[in-house]
């Protein structure tokens, strides 16, 4: 998130040097993903990024492209994490409340 300059704000990738350290100046040229002001951020366990912006979480696949949104049912979405059996259930929370919900499983 960068909140005094939103042109900024984004997801970005970093590639990793041979060195194992991170190549910041390429990561830097390009968002990876622009789901407006994002918090949390978590992979989900179908490969996918979550990324918690407003009222939303946006679901990233891994080229970046949105795949799909989450609407938050009130308040603005501050934190996620996947846990329960599987790792399927979805954890938001914003400044109020906790909200849970069951990914489904592509059959």
């Amino acid at each position: 998130s960068n909140y005094k300059d939103r042109k900024k704000a984004g997801v970005y990738r970093f590639p990793v040097k041979g060195d194992g350290t991170l190549d910041a100046a390429a990561g830097e040229k390009a968002k990876w993903a622009a789901p407006g002001a994002p918090d949390g951020l978590a992979f989900g366990p179908d490969g996918n990024l979550y990324c918690t912006a407003g009222n939303v979480v946006r679901v990233y696949g891994p080229d970046g492209k949105e795949v799909g949104t989450v609407k938050v049912p009130r308040d603005s979405a501050t934190n996620l994490a996947f846990g329960g059996p599987g790792g399927r259930t979805l954890y938001v929370t914003t400044n109020k409340a906790l909200f849970a919900g069951r990914l489904e499983e592509k059959k």
